[in-house]
């Protein structure tokens, strides 16, 4: 691919998590929560990475503290969701609210709920990237946002193929060009 920074800035822009993280903490602190807490994904990946700073924009445009008490690395899995929600409720000043960096990690954090007897959401608030097809089959159903993968896919072919100088969009209409 000739210009692959501007492919991946192209991407970037369709897939933007930091506003996602900002529209789960609106929904928490419409909700009354101020003391809220993050299962975030792995720093090694752009996913991870985002939703930490779009978690960390709405804390302070919401004029609320960052505890790094209340920030907990998790990678991806049920498991790691559980124990980290464990860790965050054993803290004096527990998080009234968590936002998990995906519905893995919302999965492990509903877990670690039921594993200390918390009744939810009077007890604890979950909010979840990556919005489950059974999320609404949970009790209580989960809130989460939805991704929309399949657009997403189309989206990055044809940002590949527009690098790769197969298609083009003249903003009226697209071509694809094909080799015989």
């Amino acid at each position: 691919v000739k210009d692959q920074p501007m492919l991946l800035r192209a991407f970037r822009r369709v897939v933007n998590e930091r506003p996602d993280a900002q529209l789960d903490l609106d929904h928490l602190v419409g909700h009354g929560h101020q003391r809220i807490a993050l299962l975030a994904g792995q720093q090694t990946e752009t996913t991870g990475i985002e939703r930490l700073r779009g978690f960390q924009t709405a804390m302070r445009r919401h004029g609320l503290p960052i505890s790094r008490r209340h920030i907990r690395w998790c990678n991806w899995t049920q498991e790691s969701g559980r124990l980290e929600t464990l860790e965050l409720l054993k803290l004096r000043s527990r998080p009234t609210a968590i936002i998990a960096a995906s519905d893995d990690l919302a999965f492990g954090c509903f877990a670690a709920c039921r594993e200390a007897e918390l009744v939810l959401p009077e007890d604890l608030a979950i909010v979840s990237f990556d919005d489950p097809y059974f999320g609404q089959l949970l009790h209580p159903p989960l809130t989460a946002l939805t991704s929309k993968p399949v657009e997403i896919g189309q989206i990055a072919v044809l940002l590949v193929l527009a690098a790769l100088g197969l298609w083009w969009w003249s903003g009226t209409q697209a071509s694809l060009l094909t080799m015989s």
